[in-house]
């Protein structure tokens, strides 16, 4: 039979005064006797395993979270892309509706662009580079805008169809007294740019640019030469738009360019 070793008892001499208690107090709570608990193995195995999870998680991360973003700003930038992209293609819209109203009429190019400048007040990132008013008679919906419209100094109109110099320039821009091969070799087209196309006095098609004056924007195409007949034929208006739309976020480079074309008969207002 085993015996238990009892735990000595405090001597008296020691319980008498405030240390005497408190070296009574100290032998109850003596621990000494007990065993020390121990950690099981497979507690420590957990513990391990959850550090190397808790790193690979981290390496996870950084591996993911770039492509995540890379994805994130992609579809933002695509976003606003399309935005005004649809935002173009409302203001080409737009310009040919208001060149096929006007028509023939004295300010039709000038009031076209006001129209124009309306829907152009409401895009963001990106600016209008150019847009062409261009007769489009020929090939009707098929049109395309001349080559040198898209690329000819906006300033000076003369430049795409040089007057010949035995011609009054004003008969030659109105497209009066020219023979067929002379009719054939103008290229109708207007080019206006933000910066000026709501100066109405660069509108008339008047001013040549002679002696030192601002030639008019309309002057390759004048609007009172424009066939409104119902009886012939009415002519085709093309409006042709250069955008510049400008990243935000620098991923795709610097800007896009996006160009829009819409064609329109203009309305007949003679019978």
């Amino acid at each position: 039979m085993m015996r238990h070793k009892s735990r000595p008892k405090p001597s008296k001499s020691n319980r008498s005064g405030p240390d005497g208690l408190l070296n009574f107090f100290a032998d109850l709570v003596d621990t000494s006797h007990m065993p020390v608990p121990r950690i099981p193995r497979r507690s420590l195995k957990r513990s391990h395993r959850g550090e190397r999870d808790r790193g690979a998680t981290l390496i996870e991360a950084a591996i993911v979270m770039p492509v995540l973003m890379l994805i994130i700003f992609s579809v933002l930038e695509m976003g606003m892309l399309f935005r005004n992209y649809l935002s173009v293609t409302q203001l080409t819209r737009d310009g040919a509706r208001s060149a096929s109203a006007f028509g023939r009429d004295y300010d039709a190019d000038f009031r076209t662009m006001s129209t124009i400048q309306h829907t152009v007040n409401v895009i963001t990132s990106g600016e209008v580079k150019r847009v062409v008013l261009f007769d489009a008679t020929d090939g009707r919906e098929n049109a395309r805008v001349p080559d040198i419209c898209t690329t000819a100094d906006p300033s000076n109109p003369n430049a795409i169809n040089p007057a010949p110099a035995n011609l009054d320039a004003n008969i030659f821009k109105h497209d009066q007294d020219l023979t067929s091969a002379e009719a054939n070799a103008i290229t109708r087209c207007n080019i206006f740019t933000p910066d000026t196309w709501l100066d109405a006095d660069r509108y008339g098609c008047d001013d040549l640019g002679n002696a030192g004056e601002d030639p008019d924007f309309d002057l390759n195409w004048c609007p009172f030469v424009r066939d409104v007949s119902a009886k012939d034929g009415t002519d085709y208006v093309g409006v042709w738009v250069e955008f510049e739309h400008n990243w935000v976020t620098g991923l795709f480079g610097d800007s896009q360019t996006i160009t829009e074309t819409m064609i329109m008969r203009l309305e007949p207002k003679e019978f």
